[in-house]
């Protein structure tokens, strides 16, 4: 039982870890888009959508992995208690 305690708790710091990274990434991904679609430019099709998409699309997905993460953490929080 001990042992699986050990790998309970080194998998959450992983999962803790790894939603940091993941948070990180979001933050830059957030400011990247800001940067990309400029509220401010009188011409539209200036706007650089294509690259925008492309980092829209990869926080998306991003977002959706800390989701996952989240639950897991939950979870194995739970089972620690």
């Amino acid at each position: 039982m001990n042992e699986e305690l050990t790998r309970m708790r080194g998998r959450l710091a992983e999962y803790k870890q790894r939603f940091t990274e993941l948070d990180l990434s979001a933050g830059s991904d957030i400011t990247a888009a800001r940067n990309l679609l400029d509220a401010y430019e009188p011409d539209v099709m200036r706007i650089k959508t294509a690259e925008a998409k492309v980092v829209v699309e990869r926080l998306h997905t991003t977002v959706e992995e800390m989701k996952r993460l989240n639950v897991q953490i939950v979870e194995l929080k739970e089972a620690l208690k």
